[in-house]
């Protein structure tokens, strides 16, 4: 009966040494918010040239995380994915994103947003983007895009 009552005690107080051990880093630093929702979405594709081929439609499902210094936000990723059809072709595309947006002060907003995109017709048509967007100016950067295969649709 000893040995099974020590053995409980030392559960007991192995369970509560960990709480103490998980709550001693909540100082407002990490991760403290991340969630899930859908939304209708709306990709623009360019091309090199920073024209526009094509908008793509539909809704996503996107994941937010939001990473804390001392209780002020400095950087949110999200990832998104969904079905989104070509205005021009109808051609369906799987579509997704992964972005990184940090923040050094949010009046006004300044700092800036990096994220890449790929894009997956049901035609073969195969679209890769990356982009980098100045907060303080609102204007997106093309830093890279590319097509394999030269191909972006049919007719194209």
């Amino acid at each position: 009966m000893k040995t099974k009552t020590f053995l409980l005690l030392c559960l007991f107080v192995g369970v509560g040494m960990t709480q103490v051990s998980a709550q001693k880093g909540m100082q407002g630093n990490g991760t403290l918010s991340s969630w899930w929702y859908e939304e209708p979405w709306e990709a623009t594709l360019f091309n090199d040239k920073e024209e526009v081929l094509d908008v793509l439609t539909g809704t996503v499902s996107i994941h937010w995380i939001d990473h804390y210094e001392n209780w002020v936000l400095t950087r949110s990723d999200y990832q998104l994915s969904g079905i989104l059809t070509s205005e021009n072709t109808g051609e369906v595309f799987k579509f997704k994103e992964v972005g990184k947006q940090t923040a050094y002060s949010w009046e006004p907003i300044t700092g800036f947003a990096w994220f890449t995109a790929r894009a997956v017709g049901d035609h073969q048509s195969h679209l890769m983007m990356e982009f980098i967007c100045d907060f303080s100016t609102m204007e997106y950067t093309i830093v890279k895009i590319s097509c394999p295969g030269g191909k972006y649709w049919d007719g194209n």
